[in-house]
Formats: structure tokens, sequence, C-alpha cells
């Protein structure tokens, strides 16, 4: 009798992890630690976008960027989520990439949509971060933006 060993990749996703930005700083806190960034996130239609890595860091996300097709997927888990810049729709999948749902980025302003600035891809914060199941919250008066991955 023969055994044959498989290697199997466990990822973890850290939970209870709380980061916040600040639109026009570079620099993000993850719980009480402030940490410089190389882009600082901006306003543009009235969304916040900034480079998506610089949220999904400290929540264990993965990303890949796709330069021949503009696109950029973001795991997390069994969840992914993939959008194109300049395009208003996106595609979730909730098993791992084997099926995808159409979604609109924000159903309510389709000029919303993934953008390149100064060379980085932009994303809106809040659909990226909501379809992979972490809750974001705005606080106008001080123009901060606080993601929480509590599951």
């Amino acid at each position: 009798m023969t055994t044959q060993r498989e290697a199997v990749q466990v990822l973890s996703h850290p939970v209870g992890v709380v980061a916040r930005f600040v639109i026009g700083q570079s620099g993000r806190w993850v719980g009480d630690t402030y940490q410089t960034i190389d882009c600082a996130p901006v306003l543009l239609n009235n969304r916040t976008f900034l480079p998506v890595r610089h949220v999904g860091e400290p929540f264990g996300w993965q990303f890949e960027w796709d330069a021949e097709r503009k696109m950029t997927t973001v795991v997390k888990g069994d969840l992914w989520v993939r959008v194109w810049i300049n395009e208003p729709g996106a595609r979730i999948s909730r098993d791992g990439g084997k099926t995808w749902t159409v979604a609109a980025i924000d159903p309510d302003n389709q000029a919303v949509r993934p953008v390149i600035i100064s060379g980085r891809t932009m994303l809106p914060l809040r659909f990226v971060a909501e379809s992979l199941a972490a809750q974001v919250d705005w606080n106008p008066s001080t123009r901060t933006v606080t993601v929480n991955q509590d599951r």
C-alpha cells in the first residue's frame, strides 16, 4: 500500500482588525499603529478611492493585477471580487471563482469606476470591502473611513 501526501494551503484572515484612512493623508492606522502608505485616499464622484492593497494587507486579502485586461482581482478565502479600470460593473464569486455574479459598483452613480491616478490603480473602497464581508464607516466631519473585518 502506498500513501500519497498532498499539500494543503491554509489561509487565515485576521478577525477584529480595524483600519482607518483619512482623505488626503498618506498613512493608515491599523488598530493603534500608524503606518505610512505611498498613496493617499481620494474622493472621486463623492466616493473614497485608494489602492485596495493598502486596505486589504492588514486583513490578509490577496491581490492580482492583469495589466493586459486592466483588471484587479481581490481575494479573501472563497470571496473574490473582480473589477476593471473605467468599468462601472464588477464580478463577485462566493465559491472561489467557480461561479460569478455581475454587480454594479454603485447602482446610484454609474460614474463610480476604478481608475488609474499617477500610475496607481484606485478602487472604490466601500464596494470592494463590503463585497469581502468587511464593514465600512464614513465620518464626513473628519473625512475618515474605517474598515472593520469582524468575520
